[in-house]
């Protein structure tokens, strides 16, 4: 389920609308993304779409693929279900980099986080063994395949996912890490963590 709306853009920057998706699990879990997304990203949708309450339908287009949102519009908001479609390309392209092809619960997340070959080929550059959910969690906090890169230099070869992540999060810096190592490099991942 997905709603769009202008919000209380100034007309200056109203290039943008906040585009909010929710999906739910077996389990009747829900996870939410919502942003402001530039209306470029939006094919087929425009802000007088949200001028007259109607059926409305487009498309959010990505680099691993697209959302297919179909409503209707109602008081400057629209509302309805929507799809979401890896492009086969790009499918075909990450296996060939070498990642597993994307389960179908991991399609959402890679569009909506906006994975591109290019991360995905610089973070497996690294040499971190990394799968489509770590891709996500890496894009998802911010971490650069330069900084996996400089944790990984600095001897730290067995960190996972989430430990590079935790310390990205913690403003960890790989020179820090540099410097732990040398003065106790029998602290756990944890124990820098920490500190």
């Amino acid at each position: 389920y997905g709603t769009v709306g202008s919000g209380a853009y100034p007309a200056a920057i109203e290039r943008e609308v906040r585009l909010s998706l929710v999906i739910r699990d077996d389990y009747g879990n829900d996870r939410m993304n919502s942003e402001d997304v530039p209306l470029s990203s939006l094919s087929g949708f425009s802000l007088s779409s949200l001028d007259h309450d109607g059926p409305v339908k487009f498309e959010y287009v990505r680099a691993s693929g697209r959302v297919i949102c179909e409503g209707t519009v109602s008081d400057g908001r629209g509302s309805g279900p929507f799809t979401v479609v890896l492009d086969p390309s790009f499918v075909s392209a990450l296996e060939k980099i070498g990642y597993a092809a994307p389960r179908d619960d991991e399609s959402f997340s890679l569009v909506t986080s906006d994975v591109t070959l290019d991360y995905a080929r610089a973070v497996k550059d690294t040499g971190l063994t990394s799968s489509i959910s770590d891709l996500i969690e890496l894009q998802d906090h911010g971490v650069k395949s330069d900084y996996v890169r400089a944790v990984r230099e600095e001897g730290f070869t067995n960190l996972s996912t989430p430990d590079i992540c935790r310390l990205y999060d913690h403003g960890v810096k790989p020179d820090y890490l540099k410097a732990i190592k040398t003065a106790d490099p029998k602290l756990s991942i944890e124990e820098v963590d920490r500190l």
